[in-house]
């Protein structure tokens, strides 16, 4: 039920990294919880690394740390702009917030969907930039998702209060490096 992050990969197609002991998958620590590599993929034009907090499941989580690259691409704010269409086709009714930082290096796209027939609500913010080399596209994202009409419900209660620091959260949070393999 990867179903909104998804939708971003298809289009387009507050702490450090945890080096995990050996055997074990890659962890990343954000507000306190540990988030483990959970989905992993790359070819030679994008990479795609998903984690989730520890116990949680890809198919089934309550909060979703990603970082995308795609190789060979400049266009950051092309790509921020195709999430925002993709999302308006697949739910009119949603609203996005599109930012751009003060340096103009960066664009952030915020937004709250859902899938009524699923009873999935879901928050997520992704920013787009040119990767540190500058011959690719970094993408990062953060989501939460709420299971069921009245927790979808809640967690858009919550958000009226918590929305502004997670938008700084996110933005000053060190996300790892993309892992490709």
């Amino acid at each position: 039920m990867r179903l909104f992050a998804a939708t971003a990969v298809a289009v387009f197609c507050f702490a450090g990294f945890c080096q995990a002991a050996e055997g074990r998958k890659p962890q990343i620590e954000f507000q306190e919880e540990t988030y483990v590599l959970a989905f992993s993929q790359a070819n030679q034009f994008e990479a795609l690394n998903e984690y989730v907090p520890e116990n949680e499941t890809i198919d089934e989580w309550s909060s979703l740390i990603a970082i995308r690259t795609y190789s060979g691409r400049k266009d950051y704010r092309e790509l921020a702009g195709r999430l925002v269409q993709a999302l308006k086709q697949k739910n009119p009714q949603a609203r996005a917030a599109v930012l751009m930082s003060p340096d103009g290096k960066r664009t952030k796209v915020d937004f709250v969907t859902w899938d009524t027939a699923a009873e999935i609500t879901e928050f997520n913010i992704f920013i787009y930039q040119l990767s540190a080399d500058g011959q690719g596209v970094l993408v990062q994202q953060y989501a939460e998702r709420a299971y069921g009409k009245e927790e979808g419900l809640e967690l858009l209660r919550e958000l009226k209060d918590r929305r502004p620091k997670l938008l700084a959260e996110i933005a000053d949070f060190a996300f790892p490096a993309i892992r490709k393999n």
